[in-house]
């Protein structure tokens, strides 16, 4: 039963990627990420230039999606094991094991994101002028300093 629900959410979020993909794009009117929503860094851009940081952002897109669909599978796995009822000290043991595996392989695949995360934002700089460049590293510095927790309930 358990496996069973595992793979159903695991298989609707998968099927689910490529539409909250879409809608993420299509929110913005433009097709690109909220990364290239909050400033007007973007906007300065010639033809070529947009041109080449539309194929690093797919680029990007293509190697990081798994990587987050993987993170949200983890996630769903570890909230299964913290949820599970266990009941004799053996069963427990496990169970905490599993746990420490589970966030150390969230970990990893966060890291692994971040990290793609950094690379693309290095070739999109290359790509700019020095003003460019000025409003682009302003941007990618308030996003930093803003963290995630400003939209997050807990």
């Amino acid at each position: 039963m358990k496996y069973f629900l595992l793979t159903t959410l695991l298989s609707t979020m998968l099927i689910n990627i490529p539409t909250a993909m879409a809608q993420d794009h299509s929110q913005h009117g433009h097709g690109m990420s909220k990364m290239h929503h909050d400033d007007d860094w973007h906007t300065t851009l010639s033809k070529p230039q947009q041109i080449k940081v539309d194929k690093s952002h797919l680029t990007y897109l293509q190697k990081v999606s798994p990587v987050k669909a993987k993170i949200k599978a983890a996630r769903i796995e570890l909230a299964l094991l913290v949820t599970k009822g266990t009941q004799n000290k053996d069963e427990i043991e496990k169970r905490d094991a599993d746990i420490a595996t589970k966030v150390a392989e969230i970990a990893r695949l966060t890291g692994e994101k971040m990290q793609l995360k950094a690379v693309h934002q290095i070739e999109v700089r290359a790509i700019l002028n020095e003003e460019q460049r000025m409003k682009f590293d302003l941007h990618v510095l308030n996003k930093a300093s803003q963290g995630k927790t400003a939209n997050k309930h807990h």
